[in-house]
């Protein structure tokens, strides 16, 4: 395994509950820092993930940007199948 270097997302990420038990995650990120991790399909994905503690200004999670790429030397090839198309039964 690699050491990569984690990437992070500029913004705010604060978890709000509600008195009927729901959660909602409001995010505000700055759209400059995400365009610079952007695929060539012009697609950011990043992670939201919790943070060990709630800081004092309420930030209570974090965004990662998902470096994560397929190795195209892995890729397995269709699974062979050794029956001869009949049925079992």
């Amino acid at each position: 395994m690699t050491d990569k270097k984690k990437l992070f997302v500029r913004g705010t990420f604060k978890e709000k509950v509600f008195d009927n038990g729901g959660i909602i995650i409001k995010c505000a990120v700055n759209l400059d820092d995400l365009y610079q991790h952007a695929d060539e399909k012009g697609v950011v994905r990043f992670d939201v993930k919790r943070k060990r503690e709630c800081g004092e200004d309420g930030k209570s999670h974090y965004g990662e940007i998902d470096t994560w790429k397929p190795d195209p030397s892995r890729r397995s090839a269709p699974a062979q199948s050794d029956d001869d198309g009949e049925l079992p039964f």
